[in-house]
């Protein structure tokens, strides 16, 4: 349903000029096309650091069982949580590593479907307290460096360690746009030079696990100072001028009225993340302020002056994660609007329900607090999902997790192609074209299932996966995807590893969601759930408006969850029949969305 005007920036191939010898780097420039992506607002859900890892999915855990002990949620999801739990450490060097022998006697126990919960409970608590924060990022530096300065390295490795790296740092409190900006000047920005493999090392020693105190600057509008009487408690205070050591700052320049507030003893790991903190405050002291101060909005600058011990930065605001996602350009999205109200048509009950939707949409977008914008698009999904189709003995999160799956996973191989088509397009469209010439398809994403799954194209294919060179993500995406669909067998793979780990993210979404309503507050990866949850929400919306519209294939909202389960189940028995074999036209029928 949407485009992102940014998508010319994704995937992009930077320059290897400060590398002095790329040839003997080739697992190193693979590891640096895969953070910048990684760490890259607008990257899609598939390529983003996980969500969860080990050591964070046992905390999860943990945190869950004395949920379930105060009565706030169902004994059920820690099942659910212990099987994901299950499933990271069964793949995960860094806890084998680290836990010794110590690893095959936890895992077997908690593979153990007779294990009490006491057991349980003590398990993983050992298996918490033996990954710590500092020694499993100590630990996936040290793996992740032996595999860049192996002969025999492993992109499925690599991509694995990074993935859990990454996800452990954003977990502890380290910024996104902090690690993007470390890895953009390390690996083609600064003034180092790149020499050999070995060099990880040293882009790793930036990453400091040191907890610094930080001072904050915000320009504010004058009608935040009648939020003063919060201020004390939320650290805040009024400054009747710049600090002295900063006064010549362009920061503090044209202030035309408005005021300097600060935020102090702030607590970070770096000056980008010392800013969200602060600003968090100041949302705070304008949530009080808004109880008696209704017609103003209380705001404040888009940047904020970060001072530390031996730092000072400007620091913007971080991107909104309702907002990391692909929208229309004007034009293109106003078209798609004056078609939608064309064509788009549903009985008037299910027209408002789906309005309903949309609005809850709307107020997400326009929230500054996640949590909200998690409970906001939780509304929003959980309205749209049909409650005629519930069965009495089903718990409503597993009805709204079965009903919405399908319309994920119909479109999932699909959107995995035409994403991929498009990186092709964006690195090379003339090669990619001249490798398109006489392969059947309307679109570029159908000519590329044709090249990527039939056996007649097996030349093209080789080909064009040998144009790659120092290319290394993309080479590594087009191998992995070809992969992942090359056969029935696979493909069914493919689809049951995405329905189960998108039934164990639905979950999380709902305890999180559960946790605001009960205690106000969310977690550590609520802003990564909100990206998530979005996206599910329009994915959802679109393919409603598709069935909805000329060709009109439903008349309301009910028929359509209907519609899409039928088709999906359907091409899903078809794909995994015995002697099943793919053509031209089986691939367009059973794999493509349109």
């Amino acid at each position: 349903m949407k485009e992102h005007t940014k998508w010319n920036i994704f995937m992009k191939f930077r320059t290897l000029s400060k590398w002095d010898s790329p040839d003997s780097c080739k697992s190193l420039i693979y590891f640096a096309q895969l953070l910048d992506e990684m760490l890259f607002d607008y990257t899609l859900d598939t390529y983003k650091p996980s969500v969860m890892n080990t050591p964070t999915l046992g905390v999860e855990t943990l945190n869950t069982i004395k949920d379930v002990d105060a009565g706030i949620i169902q004994p059920k999801n820690v099942e659910h949580l212990t099987a994901e739990l299950i499933h990271n450490l069964s793949h995960d060097r860094v806890a084998q590593t680290l836990l010794g022998e110590a690893y095959s006697a936890f895992l077997n126990k908690l593979k153990n479907p007779k294990l009490g919960a006491k057991e349980k409970k003590s398990i993983i608590e050992m298996l918490v307290i033996q990954l710590p924060a500092n020694l499993y990022k100590e630990k996936s530096e040290e793996l992740i460096l032996a595999e860049l300065k192996s002969p025999q390295w492993e992109r499925s490795v690599i991509r694995r360690l990074s993935r859990n790296y990454i996800s452990l740092l954003l977990y502890i409190g380290f910024s996104q746009n902090n690690l993007k900006n470390l890895a953009q000047k390390f690996f083609y920005y600064g003034d180092n030079r790149i020499t050999s493999n070995a060099d990880a090392a040293a882009f790793f020693s930036s990453i400091k696990l040191e907890r610094k105190k930080h001072k904050i600057y915000f320009i504010v509008e004058p009608v935040f100072l009648g939020a003063e009487p919060t201020f004390k408690r939320l650290s805040l205070a009024t400054e009747d001028a710049p600090p002295e050591e900063f006064s010549d700052n362009p920061f503090f320049k044209n202030l035309q009225r408005k005021n300097i507030v600060s935020v102090s003893n702030i607590d970070a790991l770096d000056l980008y993340s010392a800013r969200e903190i602060a600003e968090n405050h100041l949302k705070i002291a304008s949530s009080f302020l808004n109880i008696y101060h209704h017609k103003d909005k209380p705001t404040w600058s888009n940047e904020a002056l970060v001072i530390s011990e031996n730092d000072s930065l400007k620091v913007s605001e971080s991107v909104n994660p309702m907002k990391k996602c692909k929208d229309l350009k004007h034009e293109k999205a106003q078209k798609r609007l004056e078609l939608l109200m064309s064509e788009f048509s549903l009985e008037n009950s299910s027209f408002s329900k789906f309005l309903r939707s949309i609005q809850l949409h709307s107020m997400a977008l326009k929230s500054e607090s996640v949590e909200n914008q998690l409970l906001n698009l939780w509304i929003a999904l959980e309205s749209l999902v049909p409650t005629e189709t519930k069965s009495n003995d089903v718990a409503t999160i597993e009805h709204i997790t079965e009903s919405i799956i399908p319309f994920l996973n119909i479109s999932y191989i699909d959107s995995l192609i035409e994403n991929l088509a498009r990186d092709l397009l964006l690195w090379d469209r003339h090669k990619l074209n001249a490798h398109f010439k006489g392969v059947p398809g309307t679109k570029s994403k159908h000519k590329l299932a044709n090249i990527m799954i039939l056996p007649e194209y097996e030349g093209t294919r080789n080909s064009l996966s040998s144009k790659f060179r120092n290319y290394s993500l993309l080479s590594d995406r087009f191998e992995h995807i070809t992969n992942m669909i090359s056969t029935p067998a696979s493909i069914k793979s493919t689809l049951d590893n995405h329905q189960l780990r998108l039934e164990w993210q639905f979950r999380r979404i709902y305890r999180t969601r559960n946790n605001i309503v009960h205690s106000g507050k969310g977690q550590q990866f609520t802003p990564l759930l909100v990206e998530h949850t979005h996206n599910y929400l329009d994915k959802i919306f679109g393919i409603l408006v598709s069935l909805a519209s000329r060709p009109q294939k439903i008349r309301s909202v009910t028929q359509g969850f209907r519609y899409v389960k039928i088709i999906y189940d359907q091409r899903y028995e078809t794909i995994t029949k015995n002697g099943f074999i793919f053509d031209i036209e089986s691939i367009r029928k059973n794999l493509l969305w349109d």
